[in-house]
């Protein structure tokens, strides 16, 4: 009786949890019915709003040239050529088919409307290209204060020698992402000088691939002559631009434009010594000193007799410019002789092309460190027994009877131009940028023909340049009013000195800030290159220990140096050195107030007793003086 009631209970407890999980399933399913019917509704109500906005109907043709051959019937508002809708627009000019009907691209401007062909390399399609910036000009709505067309080159690859952007004055021009490729000597991919407010809304890339066909300039803008005078604009090139191939002159150039905002990725592989990535001048004097001039094929630039333009608030962000080597071969060897000679492999010497007089540029052997670095010429080349004599720059042979035996690995590089250069600026901001050179400054700023002020520099350098920063002064007064230069990578090893000036004249700047992290090196020329002809005004210089010290030598200096890496910080005013110390330290011979920076008269504020002392001279055992000249201090 007891395992009855027993069982009957369990089976009572089953019926329950079933039931239960019946009523569960029905829930489920009430849901999944629910959510079915919704679906459905959906499905009508998206039927019902797209019922008035099906494709019209549209005829057809697989090329442009068809298009306009072509008699469309009279009732046909729409025809699509090779994937591109046109309308049919009383007013249009984009298209015109034989029977007098006139079209407009109906949506974003492609070069597809123009008849352009992707991807055909062995055809040029500048013409196209130039037929749609045509027709662009006549499409600005002075109502909206834009263009009513965006244009789309479609993300595809085109060969376009040279596209005609030029002094569209309406703002507002866009232009999405695409791949242009030239082979058009001495030509501008995109010139653009004259256009005011264009945008790049994409990733826009531009390409010269041929060492042989290669363009002047990658991408110009800036001012233009309209109506009889150059013009200032404003563009504003956001987004990101990629150029990258051999250019005779710059990848890209600035011309005195007034506020723009640029993320651009330069690379520029000509062997020319005056080459750039980046010319960002107000002077066309500088392009004609440094680059050999520059003109336009559309229009008429700025000349040298138009003086210094306005040319203000420029942000770069994070600026690369890559001024690449043509060439970089494996070094077998280099003779202790006079003229050295470098070996190589016959076919990697024959490949690289090199021709006497054209500069080179050694890197990453081992030994012979006096090669390292520097730029050199190649005054005779033998391809079949895999040697280059070598020259200096200056002229001579270079002679390294008494040079360190050189070791293994390393190449050589074609030596190259500045990364990029700067003139008659106000107010330019470079942020986290990198720039590569060979045997050349990183920057090149020209200061010869007026004020430039408020300049920032934030990059690191590489490889092993000639300076980071080079002033260029002329043989007149320079000033720059406020500059800061930030040199954040350990891998700076500047061969010459991290800042220098040119000879000539003189460079004052006001506000100087220049900080450089992690340098394991010393610079031939020290920190600064050039100080006897240099002004510094409430400068603040801070560097690591083993760099090289200027402490003294300025025409004029007022500010602080700083070796932050051992405590010394010295206060200059008008080049007389105040240093600081305990009376311990000064005591101490190995201190770095005796071994770092110390000269005769150097002063010193002995924190301990609070009274200055001046160094007897630069030994590290030189005593310490008071002003009376009583020994107070023999360092031991």
């Amino acid at each position: 009786m007891i395992v009855v009631e027993a069982d009957s209970r369990y089976l009572t407890q089953q019926v329950v949890a079933m039931l239960d999980e019946f009523d569960e399933a029905m829930e489920s399913i009430g849901t999944i019915e629910q959510a079915r019917d919704e679906a459905v509704q959906a499905a009508e109500d998206a039927a019902s709003v797209t019922e008035g906005v099906r494709i019209p109907p549209y005829q057809p043709f697989a090329a442009r040239s068809l298009a306009e051959a072509a008699e469309v019937p009279g009732d046909m508002a729409y025809i699509n050529v090779a994937g591109q809708f046109f309308r049919k627009d009383p007013s249009g000019t984009a298209l015109t088919t034989t029977d007098g009907a006139t079209w407009t691209p109906a949506g974003v401007l492609t070069p597809f409307h123009f008849g352009a062909v992707p991807n055909d390399m062995d055809n040029d399609q500048s013409a196209a290209f130039n037929a749609m910036s045509d027709w662009l000009r006549t499409q600005y709505d002075t109502g909206a204060g834009c263009f009513r067309y965006h244009i789309d080159p479609c993300g595809a690859t085109w060969r376009v020698d040279s596209w005609n952007m030029t002094n569209i004055r309406q703002p507002a021009i866009t232009i999405g992402s695409g791949n242009l490729v030239s082979f058009g000597t001495g030509r501008t991919v995109l010139d653009a000088a004259g256009s005011n407010h264009v945008r790049i809304t994409g990733e826009l890339s531009i390409e010269a691939p041929d060492r042989s066909r290669a363009p002047r300039v990658g991408m110009c803008i800036g001012r233009a002559a309209f109506g009889g005078s150059p013009t200032p604009i404003a563009p504003d090139w956001a987004g990101n631009v990629r150029i990258d191939g051999y250019f005779s002159k710059a990848a890209f150039v600035n011309i005195a434009s007034e506020v723009s905002r640029m993320r651009l990725h330069l690379t520029n592989r000509a062997r020319s010594l005056t080459a750039v990535c980046l010319a960002h001048i107000g002077h066309m004097g500088t392009m004609d000193e440094l680059l050999g001039g520059l003109t336009s094929e559309y229009v008429t630039l700025p000349t040298a007799a138009d003086g210094a333009m306005s040319n203000i608030l420029h942000d770069y962000g994070q600026l690369i410019c890559k001024r690449a080597a043509d060439f970089a071969i494996p070094l077998l060897g280099i003779s202790r002789a006079n003229p050295a000679v470098a070996t190589f492999n016959p076919a990697d010497l024959t490949a690289a092309g090199i021709s006497p007089g054209d500069a080179v540029f050694f890197h990453d052997h081992t030994g012979m460190p006096e090669i390292k670095y520097r730029r050199l010429i190649a005054l005779a080349v033998n391809n079949g027994a895999g040697s280059v004599t070598l020259g200096e720059t200056g002229g001579g042979n270079v002679n390294s009877t008494g040079y360190t035996a050189y070791g293994s690995g390393g190449r050589m590089w074609c030596s190259t131009g500045p990364a990029a250069i700067f003139g008659n600026l106000r107010s330019l901001r470079m942020s986290a940028g990198y720039m590569l050179t060979y045997g050349a400054p990183s920057v090149l700023v020209d200061c010869s023909r007026g004020t430039s002020s408020d300049l920032s520099f934030d990059f690191q350098q590489e490889a092993h340049p000639e300076t980071a920063i080079q002033f260029n002064i002329g043989a007149t007064a320079a000033i720059i009013q406020g500059c800061r230069i930030n040199l954040p990578s350990a891998n700076q090893e500047a061969v010459s000195s991290f800042v220098r000036t040119s000879t000539g004249g003189t460079l004052r700047i006001d506000n100087f800030d220049l900080t450089v992290h992690g340098y394991t090196g010393t610079p031939s020329s020290g920190i600064f290159g050039g100080i006897g002809v240099t002004t510094l005004n409430n400068a603040r210089i801070r560097v690591p220990y083993t760099a090289s010290v200027p402490w003294t030598g300025w025409a004029s200096f007022s500010g602080t140096i700083e070796v932050a890496e051992v405590g010394i910080s010295r206060t200059i005013r008008g080049n007389v050195a105040m240093a600081s110390a305990t009376a311990a330290q000064m005591q101490a011979i190995a201190s770095q107030i005796n071994t770092v920076g110390k000269f005769q008269g150097l002063p010193c504020l002995d924190t301990t007793n609070n009274r200055v002392l001046y160094a007897s001279g630069s030994a590290t055992n030189s005593t310490w003086r008071d002003g009376a000249g009583t020994v107070v201090y023999t360092p031991s």
